[in-house]
């Protein structure tokens, strides 16, 4: 869809609940089939010792989302088909609470439990990805002050629709509401 186009108001874009979790990871995860990144990190030379490669994926991404559901920094269309999350600029971030960090640290150190069961090529590339990525971020906090946007998915049967549109545009609305 180019910029010019105007985007459907009937798509409707509400904030992702817990409720839309199932239907959500299973869309980042249909989303990501075919990514160049997701099979550069699955296909190792030694991937065959890697364990419970689908169920663990499955975990990872409701362990990522659901901080952002408590943070209120990810909006969906259609409890799931398609879904944005975002980060807050660095000087608009709100307080949390103490429930919010340690359950935020759970998820983080669930996830990196989680890696164990990665193959030794597959926790080497992952960890080259997250320190780059770090990098990456911690540059651009220290220069911007801007929400930015971190993952934007849509279930491949919902694509070309303009879902992905609509949740770039709202995440704007709905972080300066």
């Amino acid at each position: 869809m180019s910029t010019s186009e105007k985007v459907d108001d009937s798509i409707k874009v509400e904030p992702l609940k817990h409720k839309h979790l199932p239907k959500a990871v299973r869309t980042v995860r249909d989303a990501l089939k075919g990514d160049p990144l997701d099979r550069y990190f699955k296909n190792t030379p030694d991937s065959d010792r890697a364990s419970f490669g689908k169920g663990r994926q499955l975990i990872a991404f409701t362990l990522t989302e659901e901080p952002y559901i408590r943070k209120k920094q990810t909006l969906t269309v259609n409890g799931g088909d398609a879904i944005v999350h975002y980060r807050r600029a660095p000087n608009d971030q709100m307080a949390r609470n103490p429930l919010d960090r340690a359950l935020d640290e759970i998820a983080k150190l669930a996830i990196k439990e989680l890696r164990l069961f990665d193959s030794a090529e597959q926790k080497k590339r992952k960890a080259e990805f997250i320190a780059k990525h770090q990098d990456a971020l911690n540059a651009m906090d220290d220069d911007v002050n801007e929400m930015s946007l971190r993952s934007l998915a849509t279930v491949p049967s919902k694509q070309r629709r303009g879902y992905g549109s609509k949740l770039v545009r709202a995440s704007g609305e709905y972080h300066f509401t």
